[in-house]
């Protein structure tokens, strides 16, 4: 380990890559993030809250949100495929279908199976910044907020402009059976077109397409979306926004290997919603938000032979909140309803459908300019598994102007999915007698800013009950979900950025993150084997600088190294536990154009992050973007 830990600070001191946004992270700390019902800016968040602003995903050497997110510290991401092809994404232990996924604050959640949470309809391009919040967030959303929530920020329609990116690349190996080079290319644009302060209209497209990295492992990803605002007034304004996504992908070893050599899958999902923030009185603000979501996803066994084995599972989802902001004096009132209809039908899982009723309230009360509280609780009714009710409650005290100390402590709970309860498979099998997770999480951590400084550092403790994972007792077995007792918690978390202002054409940007996790099952047989959570991230470090060379010109380096609980050390040749990965760009900006190449993977390090499923060796791609924006 030492030797790993001795590369990842080698890759950090190496690391360098384009900066120039000084003036954007002081902005950030007024910009009101996962603002429901009450806004709070968010430098007064008293929450462990990361945001990826515009500027930062500039930097980075990524082609999809996925890889975007692994560069986050506590954000555990499992690929089956690179470029968005599929991944599960964790936060802090936590599995694939316990985190919640919005844009622009609308949620994504997916019954059927959280492998296709991250069938999205927002290419890079359209990203104003991502913001990710870390623990029990159900006490705002609801179900499913059990270890945090994403939410992805597209830019305002209200901002005229283009912006468009074309790639492609190689790992210069060849597929042995067709003897073709393995290679991908996409592209993505969005375009804005403001009338005045009325009205403003944006549409986004993206493409990722590619033959694979091996055998079976061709994908295409279509994505498309609108993106509407009308604002009559000051005091009135409405959003219009719809979706579509079409991920055609090769899934050898995905799910059943190594039978599933000839798989392949198709995940389509089309999603519309309706929202609006209305100022009724100088003291109340109404927020509706009403969306609906169809998938689709179509899972064949032998491609050649579709009618062997076939899946076909279409859901639809309607999400409907009326949220209410009402100031009073010192104080914050945030209050309202929600509800969610979730209907299945699939030649595996049968037709099955569920409902959830909330209500929600929250206060929040400043003090002092020193001190402020927040307190409120999600009512939830489930048609499937009754009553449950999620309080929770942030403190914050601002010690001094640098200082902000932070506690809170707050509740969660998953419902099974509709896979979880009913899937009938060769290699796994559901189980309809699963309970619903829960969990309660503590967390007490401080915020330091002093000029171009930021330093966080944060620790929690997690009591889950009736935690779910697909396990079983040996090879010879089906993977099945089952309810364990309890699962206990322990973690920490580190992270610190410094921008260094070294002469007017030369910044640096250094940044590194640490995050450890103790978690402890309390009925776990030493032989059972688990699927996702239980080999969740123990050890996690990412690290790197960024940095402006001269004009125009920027390099980055990232390096995540990784260690897995529970895991073996290898499987073959592939690394299983742990693992050091080293991505790089190189960039040159002139006026609106930037050409940049990305070598990810730099160390040609062969290693597996689920399953079975090997990942690209390094890769290299050139791309080019203009922007006017």
């Amino acid at each position: 380990m030492t030797k790993n830990l001795l590369s990842v600070l080698s890759g950090t001191l190496l690391s360098l890559s384009a900066f120039a946004q000084a003036d954007s992270t002081t902005l950030l700390d007024n910009v009101s993030v996962f603002s429901n019902r009450i806004d709070i800016p968010f430098a007064q968040q008293n929450r462990n809250v990361t945001v990826i602003s515009k500027e930062d995903l500039a930097t980075m050497p990524a082609k999809s949100i996925n890889e975007i997110l692994s560069f986050v510290a506590g954000v555990d991401v499992r690929q089956r495929g690179p470029n968005g092809a599929q991944a599960d994404i964790g936060i802090d232990g936590g599995g694939f279908d316990q985190v919640l996924v919005l844009v622009n604050g609308v949620k994504m959640s997916d019954p059927q199976t959280g492998h296709n949470m991250m069938n999205i309809p927002v290419g890079l391009s359209a990203i104003q910044r991502i913001e990710i919040l870390k623990g029990a967030a159900a006490r705002i959303y609801g179900v499913n907020a059990m270890m945090g929530v994403i939410n992805i920020v597209t830019i305002s329609p209200m901002q005229t402009g283009i912006e468009a990116n074309v790639y492609a690349g190689s790992s210069f190996q060849k597929d042995d059976s067709t003897r073709q080079t393995y290679i991908n290319y996409g592209a993505n644009a969005v375009a804005s077109f403001a009338s005045g302060h009325e009205f403003g209209n944006q549409i986004s497209l993206g493409i990722d397409k590619g033959n694979g990295y091996r055998y079976n492992t061709a994908y295409q990803n279509v994505k498309l979306m609108y993106n509407g605002v009308y604002a009559p007034s000051k005091d009135a304004v409405f959003n219009v926004m719809g979706g579509y996504v079409n991920n055609d992908f090769g899934a050898n070893l995905f799910y059943a290997a190594p039978r599933d050599k000839e798989a392949t899958e198709q995940v389509q999902v089309a999603m519309g919603s309706i929202s609006g923030k209305i100022k009724a009185s100088s003291i109340w603000t109404i927020s509706p938000i009403l969306n609906y979501r169809y998938a689709k996803d179509d899972y064949i066994f032998i491609r050649q032979k579709p009618a062997v084995y076939r899946n076909l599972h279409e859901t639809n989802t309607v999400d409907f909140s009326l949220n209410n902001s009402i100031a009073l004096g010192k104080g914050t009132l945030g209050i309202g309803l929600n509800y969610r209809g979730e209907q299945i039908n699939s030649s595996n899982l049968g037709k099955n459908k569920r409902d959830n009723y909330g209500l929600f309230g929250e206060y929040r009360y400043v003090f002092s300019e020193k001190f402020d509280a927040s307190i409120g609780a999600f009512a939830n009714y489930n048609s499937v598994y009754g009553f449950k009710l999620y309080p929770g409650v942030d403190l914050g005290w601002q010690a001094s102007t640098d200082l902000r100390i932070y506690a809170n402590v707050g509740t969660g709970q998953r419902l099974p999915t509709f896979t979880d309860l009913y899937y009938v498979g060769p290699s796994n099998i559901g189980n309809a007698n699963l309970a619903p997770e829960w969990a309660t999480t503590a967390e007490l951590g401080a915020k330091y800013t002093q000029g171009n400084l930021r330093l966080e550092a944060s620790g929690f403790y997690r009591k889950g009950v009736d935690f779910i994972d697909w396990t079983r007792p040996d090879t010879l077995q089906p993977w099945q979900p089952q309810n364990y007792a309890s699962v206990s918690t322990l973690g920490l978390r580190v992270q610190a950025r410094y921008l260094w202002d070294i002469a007017a054409s030369f910044k640096l940007n250094i940044q590194t993150g640490y995050t450890y996790l103790n978690p402890v099952i309390d009925d776990l047989s030493g032989n059972t084997q688990s699927k996702y959570a239980i080999n969740s991230l123990q050890h996690q470090w990412v690290s790197g600088l960024e940095a402006l060379i001269g004009k125009g010109l920027s390099l980055s380096v990232k390096n995540r190294y990784v260690q897995r609980l529970n895991t073996p050390e290898t499987s073959g040749s592939y690394k299983l536990r742990s693992y050091n990965l080293l991505d790089a760009r190189v960039a040159y900006t002139q006026n609106r154009f930037t050409i940049y190449a990305d070598v990810n993977n730099m160390s040609n390090v062969q290693y597996i992050e689920t399953g079975v499923v090997p990942l690209p060796g390094t890769w290299t791609t050139l791309g080019l973007k203009y922007r006017c924006f």
